[in-house]
């Protein structure tokens, strides 16, 4: 189970890949891009450079520890604070994961570093890959993902292109559609030939679920997204919530816990009852405690209110390397 101050989180229970075991091994926020849409909030750390940030001599021992203690896992998934291909040892972490376990390991990623050779063997050891590519125009480009000075729209696509050829497994694109950013039919034109390009497996199509980095970002609705699949063509899909059942939990720091899943995105009441396994009495107590204190912030966001570790108290929840420079 969910572990406090460690690089691994979960298994949260994911609308795509069942019960994940989240693995963090960035700094918290570190990315190439600062998208509006953003669960975790504005990029604080905004780069483009590949380093070990968290190294596997770190990683590895926690994920041992996790699957000695942890109930059900569908996959172990590379994601969390940042952008996992900008750390070099992914390929390194993949290799040795897949010698300690069965379970598949998924990568999720933002497909901007797949131009690279190296980084497209890193993120090849892994099962099943799912890179994201929210527009196919530049004005689009930046007015949603925000990137870093250095990326080319052009060598991404490019590099989602040359990653489809050189890689047997299952990759599954989403694209994130928020209203006004993406979805007008000139750039839903230009997604649908990227998407030709790439022939990924499967084509995701989400929108804004948990509170996002910017206020005023609006999602489609169900109905504009299925409408909105149907130019996709059969590959595509609007992905459809994940009916969890219940893990088991022994742990009584309830508090400890709720804070540590929190801490990595927003999530709901029900969400923190089923991936962590406490009764609902329990969660309500703890959640209003840490809001009391400051610990937890509630964000209503739709018809659900989410809960998150405000970032100037992140220091507590998050190992300490996730605040080396």
């Amino acid at each position: 189970m969910e572990q406090e101050n460690s690089h691994i989180f979960g298994p949260v229970p994911s609308r795509r890949l069942g019960y994940s075991l989240g693995v963090d091994i960035l700094p918290l926020k570190t990315c190439n891009l600062n998208c509006v849409y953003c669960e975790l909030g504005r990029t604080n750390r905004e780069t483009n450079r590949r380093k070990a940030w968290v190294g596997a001599d770190v990683i590895l021992p926690e994920i041992e520890r996790a699957l000695k203690n942890t109930g059900r896992i569908d996959f172990i998934t590379f994601s969390g604070s940042g952008e996992p291909t900008l750390n070099t040892e992914l390929g390194t972490m993949i290799r040795a994961i897949k010698k300690m376990t069965s379970i598949p390991v998924a990568v999720i990623t933002n497909g901007t570093l797949l131009w690279l050779p190296e980084v497209r063997n890193d993120v090849a050891e892994a099962d099943l890959v799912l890179p994201s590519l929210d527009a196919a125009s530049r004005v689009a480009f930046k007015k949603i993902n925000r990137p870093h000075g250095t990326l080319e729209l052009e060598k991404i696509i490019d590099g989602l292109v040359a990653f489809r050829h050189e890689y047997n497994g299952p990759i599954w694109l989403e694209i994130l559609l928020a209203r006004g950013f993406n979805d007008n039919p000139e750039e839903i034109d230009a997604l649908v030939q990227a998407v030709r390009r790439i022939q990924p497996d499967k084509v995701q199509l989400n929108t804004v679920v948990r509170p996002p980095a910017e206020a005023d970002i609006k999602p489609l609705s169900h109905a504009e997204l299925v409408a909105l699949q149907r130019k996709f063509g059969d590959r595509a899909e609007v992905i459809a919530h994940f009916e969890a059942g219940r893990q088991m939990n022994q742990s009584q720091d309830v508090e400890a816990e709720v804070c540590a899943l929190c801490a990595r995105r927003p999530v709901t009441l029900d969400e923190i009852v089923t991936s962590l396994g406490f009764s609902k009495d329990e969660v309500d107590r703890a959640i209003a405690a840490l809001v009391f204190d400051g610990r937890l912030a509630a964000l209503p966001h739709g018809r659900k209110v989410y809960y998150t570790v405000p970032r100037d108290r992140a220091r507590d929840v998050f190992p300490q390397d996730y605040f080396a420079e």
